[in-house]
Formats: structure tokens, sequence, C-alpha cells
């Protein structure tokens, strides 16, 4: 089996396993067990179930980073997609959000910051962000990471094209041209 396919093998093991228990209460040798993988073959993809959980967001936001380098999507459809993502995996988004110390959130904003600075970066030649544009995505990011949750778990009665839209209307002025189709 590929490594793709062993990570998307335990991936699934763990969104099953987390409709019932969780996260916390999910041992790496149950996920093994489950799967049908030896614990050293967990291992050789993942160095614990947190990065588990983490690679179970992070792979779809892979995937939709590469539809938007590749014009395939604008950053407002990243957006609806990365929505979608949320609905569709709400209660193993809940579950990682409250049952993992607070590591999953910390490492999924992190993580998005990553990417988008990489992106900014690339698209735009630059070696790095200059510092104040670099705190003003991480502002951005880290606020619509924690956003995403809230309107998934329904603290918020947007629809999910204004909620798309108030992200996009969020994003910092200065950010905008960085991100968005505005050259």
């Amino acid at each position: 089996m590929s490594t793709r396919g062993t990570k998307r093998r335990l991936a699934a093991t763990l969104l099953r396993l987390a409709e019932t228990a969780p996260i916390d209460k999910i041992t790496v040798r149950r996920i093994a067990a489950e799967s049908g993988l030896s614990m050293q073959t967990y291992y050789n993809h993942f160095k614990n179930r947190d990065e588990l959980v983490l690679y179970i967001h992070q792979s779809e936001g892979d995937r939709l980073m590469e539809k938007l380098e590749s014009g395939e999507f604008s950053f407002k459809e990243l957006v609806q997609a990365n929505i979608r993502f949320y609905l569709a995996h709400k209660d193993f988004m809940y579950n990682a959000l409250t049952n993992t110390r607070g590591t999953y959130a910390i490492t999924s904003a992190q993580n998005a910051y990553q990417v988008f600075a990489a992106y900014i970066a690339k698209r735009h030649g630059l070696y790095a962000l200059p510092p104040d544009l670099d705190t003003e995505l991480r502002l951005y990011i880290y606020g619509a990471t924690h956003l995403y949750a809230d309107w998934a778990f329904g603290e918020s009665k947007l629809s999910e094209e204004v909620f798309a839209d108030c992200l996009i209307d969020a994003i910092p002025e200065r950010l905008k041209p960085l991100l968005l189709d505005q050259n």
C-alpha cells in the first residue's frame, strides 16, 4: 500500500472511531489495530495521534491549496470548500477541538498561517513577509480558523454564502491584493 493510501486508511479509521469516542480516549494502538495495520506502520507515518488528527484537515487543505495555486479555485472558492469540509466533518472537528487539550486548534491555525505565508511569498516573489503584513496575516488566519469552528458548531446563523463573504470581507486591506485575484 502506498504512503498516501496508508495515511488515508489510518485517517478513515480515526474519523470512524471519533464518531463514538472522544479523540483523547482513542489510542494509537486501537487506530492501528482497527486499520488492520501494525503499530510500526502507524509510527512510520505519524509520530503520535495528534499528528494524525491534524493530517485529516491538513490533507484537505493541501488539496484546496493546489487548486488555488493552479488557478482552478479562487480564494473565495477555497473558503467555501473549507466551510463545506467543516460541515461534512462537523462532529470530528468538534471532537478534535474539544478533546485534544488545545493542540489541534493551535497546530491547525499555525499550519494554515504557514501555508498562506508561503503562498503569498511564492506568488509575489517575496523571501518573507514584512513584519507588519506577517502580523496581519497571523491575526486574520488565527481568527478565521476559530470562526470556521464557531460557525460550523452553530454559533452563527449566517448562511454558508454570507459567512464566506464575511471571511473574505474581513481580510485586512493590505492583504487583499496578496490573497485575492486583484493584481
